[in-house]
């Protein structure tokens, strides 16, 4: 008679209980009993291809605007909606699934489907064609993105909504990391409505107080006004490449041909040996050279000494030009040239004046990313003149209002503290 190890037939009870579970599940027919991963599933490409159904039936027709206190109220009535569903229809399969792991597991998925596409698509409004139709070139936009926040919305909420109800103290930082989430993307979705992005257009010494929605031209006064005093940009040193002369295409081969004009003094670009001899960071011409000008529209010039392979050596001054000044190329041979690049943007400065209808509040510098706030408004420095670069007179900021930012913010925080208190806890629980 054979013996088999202690614990073998409960082990085997174990599995023979999985297996009937497993094959009880496959042969469960949808949307019977307790509802999984399929239902899940389809509800997510249901609502997607309802979504795609809308837009095409409108014709990219964009979503209803609610503005406050509309989406406010919505927003009041859509969480009264979930707590009242949880209170009277707990028990019921929808709940029930909504509350599950394969219920957040498959709204994640489908709002994760939302940003795929919004990698894959260029986000432009101004695409055409089936991408422009389907809303997939502005998916923030869109019905089916509309839908995925919903389900994802849905499933956290009730989740909270049960967790709050069994409240446990173990569950305290999931429950707070849940609330965290859904108030993210509650308070994006919900100011995604009210989002102003303006245009104004400044220039030096002019008071300006209207501004532009770029998306429709539009134009708003503001509660204030801005006054450019200063713009400041500072360069990179400009690079030198050769070109073809029939062509005109610069041969830079992945910028392996592109070189510098700082600190080296000597290189090789090509079959050319290329040598340094004068600089000036501000130039002007008189009759064949170049000498130092800091006038408005002076562009960087350089005087080079090239040698080719063969042992021909040419010498001249090349420049990039400017609005004011023409360009000049040095001529290597019957096929190339070399040229100056312009010199690219460092870093841009805008000085401005704020002020109110009872008179000047204060100064402020505007950089790249650095933007100043003023009550709602956040003002970013977004370009300038291009034509002028540099020499430019004029600056375009941006003027954003969020209101449901501090919404935003809020669930960050939550979510920051919720995952602190996992760690710090869970660190406890394991070395206790």
């Amino acid at each position: 008679m054979k013996s088999y190890p202690s614990g073998f037939g409960e082990s085997r009870t174990l599995t023979d209980s999985f297996v009937k579970e497993v094959t009880r599940m496959t042969k469960r027919r949808l949307w019977e009993n307790k509802w999984s991963y399929k239902e899940g599933f389809i509800i997510a490409l249901g609502l997607f291809l309802a979504g795609i159904a809308i837009e095409w039936a409108n014709g990219n027709a964009p979503l209803p605007v609610l503005n406050y206190p509309q989406n406010l109220i919505t927003g009041l009535l859509y969480i009264t909606f979930l707590v009242l569903s949880y209170l009277f229809f707990r028990k019921s399969q929808w709940v029930i699934f909504m509350r599950s792991i394969p219920a957040a597991i498959t709204s994640l998925s489908f709002f994760a489907w939302n940003a795929l596409i919004m990698g894959l698509f260029l986000q432009d409004s101004k695409a055409e064609g089936l991408t422009s139709i389907l809303s997939l070139n502005q998916v923030t936009s869109s019905w089916f993105y509309l839908f995925s926040s919903l389900y994802l919305l849905t499933a956290l909420g009730t989740l909270i909504i049960d967790k709050l109800i069994r409240f446990k103290i173990s569950n305290l930082g999931i429950l707070v990391s849940h609330l965290g989430l859904w108030l993210v993307i509650f308070g994006g979705s919900m100011g995604s409505f009210e989002v102003s992005r303006l245009e104004m257009n400044l220039k030096e010494g002019q008071l300006t107080y209207t501004a532009t929605d770029r998306l429709n031209g539009t134009v708003y006064e503001m509660p204030f006004a801005l006054k450019l005093k200063d713009f400041r940009m500072e360069e990179y040193p400009p690079k030198i490449g050769i070109v073809d002369n029939v062509s005109g295409k610069l041969l830079h081969a992945e910028g392996k041909n592109i070189r510098i004009l700082e600190g080296e003094s000597s290189f090789q670009i090509m079959d050319w040996d290329i040598r340094l001899i004068d600089y000036l960071e501000s130039a002007g011409k008189a009759g064949s050279k170049y000498y130092f000008n800091n006038e408005t529209g002076s562009p960087p010039a350089a005087y080079l000494q090239t040698i080719s392979t063969k042992g021909d050596t040419v010498m001249g001054w090349i420049t990039c030009g400017s609005f004011s000044t023409q360009y000049e190329s040095l001529k290597l041979d019957d096929t190339h040239s070399i040229i100056m690049l312009y010199p690219e943007p460092k870093n841009y400065i805008s000085e401005i004046e704020l002020f109110l209808p009872e008179g000047k509040l204060g100064d402020f510098s505007l950089e790249v990313n650095q933007p100043y706030s003023y009550n709602e408004w956040e003002i970013y420095q977004l370009s300038y003149d291009d034509e002028f670069g540099k020499w430019s007179d004029s600056s375009v900021v941006e003027l954003v209002k969020d209101p449901w930012l501090p919404v935003v913010y809020t669930g960050i925080f939550l979510m920051l503290a919720g995952a602190l208190y996992l760690f710090w806890f869970g660190r406890l629980r394991k070395n206790s």
